[in-house]
């Protein structure tokens, strides 16, 4: 009896792998389905680099900038700018609050690391 439930329980798996392998093939995702026709096609590359690797460049063609450059009225502008709000800062007096917080931070510590040993000695 158990050789005729052995062979049972094969031929079992073999046809239930039969079909589910059948069925797996009528239900497959294409790949236009789980992504779009943009995300599948490569970036469009520059006709004419500047260079290729293992190449030396050429430097006859000249490289396109990434993005709009700074005339050198916008970076003198920027540069005044820059000047000013380090001299409000410096002029601000912003330090002496600082200064102060410290020093009674300090004795906060003070403090509290006596009552601490008080409260560690038993006192």
């Amino acid at each position: 009896m158990t050789i005729w439930r052995e062979a049972f329980i094969s031929c079992f798996v073999a046809g239930s792998a039969t079909v589910l392998s059948f069925l797996a093939g009528c239900t497959t995702v294409s790949l236009e389905d789980a992504f779009p026709a943009a995300v599948q096609a490569p970036p469009k590359q520059d006709t004419t680099p500047v260079s290729r690797p293992g190449e030396y460049p050429n430097l006859n063609v000249a490289p396109q900038p990434s993005g709009p450059q700074l005339t050198n009225d916008e970076s003198r502008a920027a540069v005044e700018e820059l000047r000013q709000k380090r001299a409000r800062q410096a002029a601000g007096g912003g330090q002496g609050t600082s200064l102060d917080g410290a020093d009674e931070l300090r004795r906060l510590a003070n403090s509290h690391a006596e009552e601490t040993l008080r409260a560690i000695e038993g006192e």
